[in-house]
């Protein structure tokens, strides 16, 4: 049979999985937008690439410590900084 996954990328992905469902916390990307040249305008007149967040849960989710990155050699390229998500909200990044 062939592995089609990296185990460190299964590893990693069951991880998160697990100490999301520990803290009763389960954010969910949505939607993304790697390559923004027309769609989202933001306040100075930009296009930049974006990324959105979604909470399904029933708790409000706090992201402080949650990171995103575009490199996997630096899993922690970006935290978050002190902010929540609203139950059946969005976060627009």
């Amino acid at each position: 049979m062939k592995n089609y996954f990296p185990i460190g990328v299964v590893s990693l992905a069951i991880c998160i999985f697990s100490i999301c469902r520990m803290y009763g916390q389960d954010p969910v990307i949505n939607e993304f937008m790697s390559r923004n040249d027309t769609t989202l305008r933001d306040q100075d007149g930009d296009y930049p690439d974006w990324i959105e967040i979604y909470n399904p849960g029933d708790q409000a989710v706090n992201l402080v410590n949650y990171s995103l990155s575009d490199n996997l050699s630096e899993v922690r390229k970006w935290i978050f900084p002190e902010v929540s998500i609203a139950p059946k909200e969005f976060l627009l990044l």
